[in-house]
């Protein structure tokens, strides 16, 4: 399948996961206690953070390395065995670990460790797909898993004495869809090779590190706002960044996507196809950042008080910072993948560790003095440090040619968009959401009227059909 057509078929499905997870949490917050739901929360956090340990950059190895290699069957095997001996071996240990310091309640433990080892069976075969050129089918699978969540969760909430119905839940969503992910894989099964193991394992460090470099990239600040002022703040400071990773997410499925074709084009020497891929992206890359940037410096904070309540706005100049950021994590992101597919991952470790140490520093420096101002500004000065380190990284390795024209019409867009909704602020008082529409609305016409983004549009549109 093509890239345009994975890419637009896999931004459909994971619009409708977002609104499919969004949609149960609204669901129990207003049917379950605090209690219950923070149970859940820290239920799925402590996964998400024990199966860092759990898969050390395995699965995005195999998927680079699947892609890539003459013999793919021995690389999926080697990986999936690899994967499954670290993830039960992980478990194992947290069961017995919980004997002498409860991390997690005893009544879910058992479904913890499983919900752990089909949690990551399911991502590798997420990732062999991707290798295989396939993102929207490993798309489709997440989207099965979050109906298996919302769907079981509220049958087992109904219907079942369940305790905590939505942990349930949530371990047959990783579980359901995983035969289907494994019938769906083309990939065939072969011999697990030592030689394999050990390459892999090497090149998954740097990947690893990569990884969690960026998790610490985005949550710096949370965690340093919270040391270093009231967690009152953490809150204020949270739902503008909620806002802000939600784009990421979805800005995110073109870096991802990208990545396998980078990396199958790369290892038959094929630049000038990485070169035209790239230039390809980037001519819609900045579709959503722009208006969310333009949008959120006059409706931004009519939104957070929309969505949370202006218990929350506490500063009126967060969101704009972070949406600015935005623009450049929007190339920063794109950049390291790319960078990592070229099989270069340890300059991206290096160029990672930079800009985390950068966005700790100014953190610790401008929340001290700026409180969550400062930690917008940290954050949004990082990523355009990462963008211009990675873009000099790039540049060694490819011929990057910026589509000027398509950046310019949809930043007049954003512009004139902009323009209209401070006209209709000065005049009128509409409701957030008629405002919203009626930027979408503005921003998506100018696209229209203009033939050479009318038909990036209509292309784009025709591919996830």
């Amino acid at each position: 399948m093509s890239l345009g057509k994975n890419i637009s078929r896999l931004f459909v499905y994971r619009i409708l996961g977002q609104l499919l997870g969004v949609g149960v949490i609204i669901y129990f917050t207003r049917n379950v206690t605090p209690d219950i739901l923070g149970e859940y929360f820290y239920f799925e956090s402590l996964i998400s953070a024990v199966a860092i340990v759990a898969s050390v950059g395995i699965s995005g190895t195999a998927e680079k390395f699947v892609s890539s290699k003459s013999n793919p069957a021995v690389w999926y095997t080697t990986g999936l065995s690899i994967s499954a001996i670290l993830s039960v071996v992980v478990g194992l240990l947290i069961l017995v670990l919980n004997l002498f310091v409860v991390i997690i309640n005893p009544k879910y433990i058992v479904l913890f460790v499983v919900s752990l080892i089909g949690g990551r069976l399911l991502t590798y075969y997420q990732h062999i797909l991707r290798a295989e050129l396939r993102a929207s089918t490993s798309g489709l699978i997440s989207l099965l898993r979050s109906t298996t969540l919302i769907v079981t969760g509220v049958v087992l909430f109904k219907f079942a004495e369940f305790g905590n119905s939505l942990i349930i839940a949530t371990t047959l969503a990783r579980l359901i869809p995983l035969p289907l992910a494994i019938g769906l894989t083309k990939s065939n099964l072969s011999m697990p090779t030592w030689n394999v193991a050990v390459e892999m394992l090497g090149f998954a460090k740097y990947y690893m590190i990569n990884v969690v470099g960026m998790k610490v990239f985005y949550y710096a600040d949370v965690v340093l706002i919270g040391i270093l002022m009231a967690k009152s703040s953490v809150a204020y400071y949270e739902v503008a960044w909620r806002l802000i990773l939600t784009v990421i997410t979805l800005n995110s499925i073109i870096a991802n996507t990208l990545f396998s074709y980078v990396s199958n084009a790369s290892s038959q020497g094929d630049y000038k196809s990485v070169s035209e891929d790239v230039k390809h992206v980037l001519s819609y890359i900045f579709i959503i950042p722009i208006p969310v940037f333009f949008g959120s410096i006059v409706v931004g904070n009519d939104v957070l008080t929309f969505l949370f309540t202006d218990t929350y706005m506490n500063s009126k100049l967060v969101l704009p910072i972070l949406a600015f950021g935005l623009l450049f994590q929007t190339l920063y992101h794109l950049f390291s993948k790319i960078l990592v597919g070229l099989d270069k991952p340890r300059s991206a470790f290096y160029a990672t560790l930079t800009t985390v140490l950068c966005n700790i520093i100014l953190n610790i420096l401008l929340i001290s003095s700026e409180g969550i101002i400062g930690a917008a500004v940290a954050t949004t000065v990082s990523f355009v440090l990462a963008y211009v380190i990675y873009y000099k990284l790039i540049g060694h390795e490819l011929n990057i040619e910026i589509p000027y024209r398509s950046v310019s019409i949809q930043l007049i867009a954003g512009i004139l968009m902009f323009i209209l909704l401070i006209y209709v602020e000065t005049i009128s008082s509409l409701p957030v959401m008629f405002s919203i529409l009626l930027g979408g609305l503005a921003y998506v016409s100018v696209l229209g009227i203009v033939p050479h983004s009318r038909n990036q549009l209509l292309n784009l549109a025709s591919k996830s059909i």
